[in-house]
Formats: C-alpha cells, structure tokens, sequence
C-alpha cells in the first residue's frame, strides 16, 4: 500500500500489507490504521505514524468500503442526589429522571450533592451492563442498589426484598476482577462503591470516583470500580469495596470501571 503526500501529491514511502487490499480506516485518535485484505483474508493493524504492523486472520474474504471503525460512544453523566432525612445516596444517568428530580419530584427530597461520574450509555465489548434495584423493605427509608456483576445480579433478583427496575448504565469491569481485585484498562478510571453498614436500619451504597469523597468517609480506601477516566484521574490501583465504618467492612470485591473524564 502506498503512502502519498496529498500536498505534492507524490509517494513518500509504502507500508506492507496483505493480498489485493480492499478498504482502509484510521482510528479516531489517528493512531492506528486498519487494512482489510480481501484475498487473504486478514486485516493489517499498523501503528501510526511509524510502527511494526501485526496481521489478523480472519478469513471470508474482508472487504470495506470507506470508514469501518464506529466513533467512541460518548460517555453520559450519572448524577448524585443526597436524602438528607434517608441520609442516603442516589445516582441516575437517565435523563427524564434527572429532569424529574432536579424538578422537586419525591417532595423535592433528593437534592444534588454537586458530583457526577461517567458511565457507558449503551454497550460496548468491553462494558458490562448495571442492574439496578430498589427496595421498601427497610420502610420507612427507600433504597437503590446497582451491581454490574451478572452473577451477582441474578442473586439480588432472587431476594424478595428487592424489586429489578432496569439496566441503568454500562461500566467496565476490572482485569482480573474475578479474582476479587483488578486492574482499569487505559481510558477508564476507578469507580469506589462504598457500604453504609445499615447504618439508620436500611442499606446503601455511595458511588463515586472521588479518592478525597471516600477518604472522607472511611480511613480505608480501596475503591469498588472503574469509570471514564478524567484529567484528574491518575495511577489506577486494584478494585474492591468497602463499608463506611470500617469495622464491618465487606469482604474485597472489584466493582466497575467508568469512564475518563474530558
């Protein structure tokens, strides 16, 4: 395949790839180019603008034409709400429930705490899509919970003191978080879930990407998932959860990643 210099309009240099190529596309990030070789039945992944291309085999013959890599998918706010007379958190990403809310819905109980973090709006390989639940069994408070565990969702759907509303949101799950701890891959950021121990009689959780909110809360830190990374986020340490007293802490268990922010 040729490399031409659209200015001069003259060839400067030619990469290798498979037979008869037949479509080409760069990554948003101008980073990397895809070339699909129909008669060979690979696709040529060559970094840019210098790099030591890899080939894939895929076979049937891949054929584009035009553009063949999708856009990323742009990342969604959930937004924070705090009951003062629950003393407990809520996030929705779901945009006529923030209008509701931010309306005076519920009594204009739930008010913005002024944080936020990034989630995945639809899926994508690498999300896994979040259960979210709601209970009165701990009457005279509410309560909601989120799990983007597929395992432990189908428990919670079991348990008759909670009630499956919908998948709220897509996040990713730590490398290696079967294990009880991972890792957030490139682009993400942790995603803390925090426990209230029962706290007032009822549970709940508080999500955030905020070190500083959950250093706030307990003396130790792990966090609970990873979201969309930000400019702010940083070194990515292993996954878990944890309580807010740290006496009844919950046992280590990685959560999600989200989203940077940008």
């Amino acid at each position: 395949m040729s490399v031409v210099d659209t200015a001069t309009r003259t060839k400067t240099g030619s990469i290798p790839v498979g037979n008869h190529p037949q479509g080409l596309s760069v990554t948003p990030d101008g980073a990397t180019l895809y070339v699909a070789n129909q008669l060979d039945g690979t696709v040529t992944v060559q970094p840019l603008p210098a790099g030591i291309p890899q080939t894939l085999a895929l076979g049937d013959g891949p054929v584009a034409f035009g553009p063949f890599i999708a856009p990323a998918t742009p990342a969604r706010l959930a937004i924070e709400y705090f009951h003062a007379g629950f003393g407990h958190y809520f996030v929705t990403a779901d945009p006529d429930e923030i209008a509701g809310i931010d309306a005076g819905a519920y009594n204009g109980e739930w008010v913005r705490t002024g944080l936020a973090f990034r989630v995945f709006p639809a899926p994508t390989p690498t999300t896994s899509p979040v259960c979210r639940f709601f209970s009165i069994a701990f009457a005279p408070k509410s309560t909601h919970f989120y799990t983007p565990y597929p395992s432990e969702c189908e428990i919670v759907k079991q348990d008759p003191q909670w009630q499956y509303e919908k998948l709220a949101f897509d996040l990713e799950l730590p490398v290696g978080a079967g294990a009880g701890m991972g890792q957030c891959r490139a682009g993400t950021m942790p995603l803390y879930r925090a426990f209230n121990a029962m706290q007032g009689g009822a549970p709940n959780h508080r999500y955030t990407d905020s070190l500083d909110v959950l250093t706030g809360m307990i003396a130790n830190s792990p966090f609970g998932a990873c979201c969309p990374a930000s400019r702010r986020g940083t070194s990515v340490p292993s996954c878990s959860s944890t309580t807010w007293a740290r006496s009844r802490c919950r046992p280590a268990r990685a959560s999600t990643c989200a989203r940077t922010r940008t």
